[in-house]
């Protein structure tokens, strides 16, 4: 791994969105409920946010020497304190755990985003950023990707895609675009999207109003 390769070289490693961009912070439900339940029954006050087990899981590794984080809220710099604060290791069930839960989240394509499959694109989809938008679905189903993909003029969309077959033929990585954007296509004319929230939430304004 990268991480050994730098450990060989007698580096210290610095991790950068150690949670992901925050996808780690708030992993899908049926995920944290896992985690969770490692401490129900155990009798402490305080159970671990779903980000602190991202921390204490590079805190684990002798390699790493700085750990940057980004921080939005009062609360989080407070949580990440806690947990840098005090002599945390993982104990083997929760490393069992986030081992699982890390493989449920490996769901989505491995593009570089090196852009080869731009180049041949006979209508021009800016194809790496569709993918990462497919990445985010997968890893769980909120308005963030369909926002992004809002944003996209509709023949930049992955339904544009007209099956080529150029862009899997370019993909160093063997990902099969077209079926890739087929499915991408399908769940964001599922939602969620923020124009319906948006309205569910003025509907029961109106329905409480009266």
């Amino acid at each position: 791994t990268k991480y050994e390769i730098i450990c060989r070289h007698g580096l210290g490693v610095w991790v950068m969105e150690p949670c992901r961009g925050g996808k780690l912070a708030v992993l899908p439900e049926e995920e944290s409920a896992k985690l969770r339940a490692l401490h129900s029954a155990d009798g402490t006050d305080t159970v671990p946010s779903d980000a602190s087990y991202a921390f204490r899981f590079l805190q684990d590794l002798p390699g790493v020497k700085m750990v940057l984080s980004g921080m939005n809220e009062v609360s989080q710099v407070e949580d990440n304190l806690r947990t840098f604060r005090q002599d945390w290791p993982l104990t083997e069930e929760e490393r069992k755990v986030l081992m699982d839960i890390a493989e449920n989240l490996k769901k989505g394509v491995p593009c570089t985003a090196c852009r080869y499959c731009c180049d041949g694109c006979p209508i021009g989809l800016n194809i790496p950023y569709l993918l990462e938008c497919y990445n985010d679905y997968k890893f769980a189903q909120t308005m963030t990707p369909s926002m992004r993909i809002d944003a996209l003029e509709d023949e930049k969309r992955p339904a544009a895609c007209i099956a080529c077959g150029q862009g899997k033929h370019a993909c160093p990585q063997g990902i099969d675009v077209p079926a890739v954007l087929a499915e991408l296509a399908e769940m964001y004319e599922k939602g969620p999207h923020w124009g319906d929230m948006i309205e569910n939430r003025r509907s029961e304004e109106r329905r409480v109003g009266k």
